[in-house]
């Protein structure tokens, strides 16, 4: 038996995607141990792991913020008798934790960024895009350098739903926002697709986010609409996959709700703007006639979207038309093309 650490961090979105590879891994490697350290806030992603799956949690805003801090932790790490370690973060705090326990003869393997062929399709001068790996298959590929290859090999999240859903209704999920401003579609045209679902018998709208902001606008949508059912603060994110398994479709931002409805074998319709989802950032196991986006010269700008559109008008969502998107979903929940 041997004991695997899996760094990751951050993001929500990031953990989520590594969980298709975690779950390979544990299910091929049964006599094997792996502990998972990230955040602690994302603690509840990991209740339903197999056993040999362990979840440490980090406080990455007190006790290990500082460098004093992380040695601590890898301290603990080497008491743990770690034999290797998955770093899919591959960032100064990793590194830093990486470092100590190689000290210890640790065999490290850790992602590789892939820089110079990311900044080339950023970069790309009107050259075709073409698909770059994945960050599942470059999650795995961590394991395969520790000389513990796995297939990425996954099917669903099994968690129930609080909510019961009757038999003669359709479940839409929307999840309208991202981290990321230019990642979000403009606001005006999802409330034209939640008065569309809206009106129509035997369909439920469950709204996805969090926040102050984002909960007034949902409750705007829901004085107005009357039918739409906000998810913020009403459950824990255990008990939201639950919902998001029972949804026929979810429609959603690059975001992190876009990977979490795919953990539940959701098939997610997703909207991209200035990321793309050549980079690698693809929900798992989804078609890709469910990626919304239209082809601009300019895209895509950003990894993550985080840069300032450069001519200013987001050309990249604004062009987007909310039939397309609706067609889409009718096409999913009706059977029409």
């Amino acid at each position: 038996m041997a004991r695997i650490l899996v760094i990751r961090f951050a993001s929500l979105g990031d953990i989520a995607i590594s969980i298709p590879p975690v779950l390979a891994f544990a299910e091929q490697y049964p006599n094997h141990e792996l502990f998972y350290l990230s955040n602690k806030r994302f603690a509840s992603l990991f209740e339903t792991m197999p056993d040999n799956v362990h979840f440490i949690g980090a406080d990455l805003k007190g006790e290990h913020s500082s460098l004093y801090g992380l040695y601590k932790l890898a301290k603990e790490f080497r008491k743990l008798k770690i034999d290797y370690v998955a770093d899919f973060h591959n960032v100064i705090k990793s590194q830093f934790i990486c470092s100590i326990l190689r000290l210890s003869g640790i065999k490290i393997a850790s992602r590789k960024k892939d820089k110079i062929s990311r900044l080339k399709l950023l970069h790309r001068h009107g050259k075709a895009i073409y698909d770059l790996k994945s960050y599942h298959e470059r999650y795995a590929d961590v394991f395969a350098d520790l000389s513990l290859p796995i297939k990425l090999k996954f099917q669903k999240l099994n968690i129930p739903s609080p909510i019961i859903k009757p038999e003669n209704e359709k479940w839409i999920g929307i999840a309208p926002f991202s981290a990321h401003k230019g990642k979000i579609y403009p606001i005006e045209k999802i409330e034209e697709i939640v008065a569309y679902y809206s009106s129509k018998a035997n369909i439920k709208l469950f709204l996805f986010g969090g926040g102050k902001y984002e909960s007034s606008v949902f409750e705007k949508w829901i004085d107005t609409y009357k039918t739409p059912f906000s998810m913020v603060g009403k459950y824990e994110l255990q008990e939201e996959l639950g919902v998001m398994g029972k949804l026929d479709v979810m429609v959603s931002m690059d975001s992190a709700n876009m990977h979490l409805a795919a953990l539940m074998n959701t098939t997610v319709i997703s909207i991209w703007g200035p990321s793309h989802p050549a980079i690698g950032f693809r929900p798992w196991n989804q078609n890709k006639d469910t990626f919304i986006q239209i082809d601009l010269p300019c895209r895509p700008c950003s990894e993550w979207g985080a840069k300032p559109c450069k001519s200013g008008d987001f050309a990249c969502m604004q062009g987007i038309k909310v039939q397309t998107i609706t067609n889409k979903i009718d096409s999913l929940i009706y059977g029409k093309n």
